[in-house]
């Protein structure tokens, strides 16, 4: 049987009903400019360049994010992450700016969550013997 689609979710107009970065509405691109260029380093525009080159797929396993929802941008906790901090008003970043190279591209929700639990249990180094061990 068919899943009924989120109906909190409305649908966008990138693959599989996913979220493009024109279905924003100007306060919402304004707030992601912010948080683009805090967090990761990058502008808007560089944004949209990274989802237009891969149209809209996740960078790891080549799907559409589900209905309603956007890729996220996958990068590199280990290099110049800034640090949150707890406020009244909730968390904060302390440091200005992320350098803009840690970032390796646009993920979905699902790759990223795998991802980051990989990347906490096992250094790359073991990760990639492993990997390489098995001639993936």
């Amino acid at each position: 049987m068919p899943r009924t689609p989120n109906i909190y979710r409305p649908p966008g107009t990138g693959p599989g009903g996913s979220l493009s970065p024109h279905d924003l509405t100007d306060s919402q691109v304004k707030k992601k400019e912010y948080n683009l260029g805090t967090r990761y380093g990058i502008s808007w525009a560089e944004f949209v360049a990274m989802w237009e080159a891969q149209e809209g797929k996740c960078l790891i396993c080549g799907r559409a994010p589900k209905q309603g929802m956007t890729l996220v941008i996958d990068h590199d906790h280990d290099c110049c992450m800034p640090k949150k901090k707890r406020t009244s008003g909730g968390f904060r970043y302390q440091d200005s700016r992320a350098c803009g190279n840690c970032n390796r591209g646009l993920i979905c929700y699902r790759c990223n969550r795998y991802l980051g639990s990989f990347e906490r249990l096992a250094p790359r180094e073991v990760l990639a013997k492993y990997l390489g061990w098995w001639d993936v």
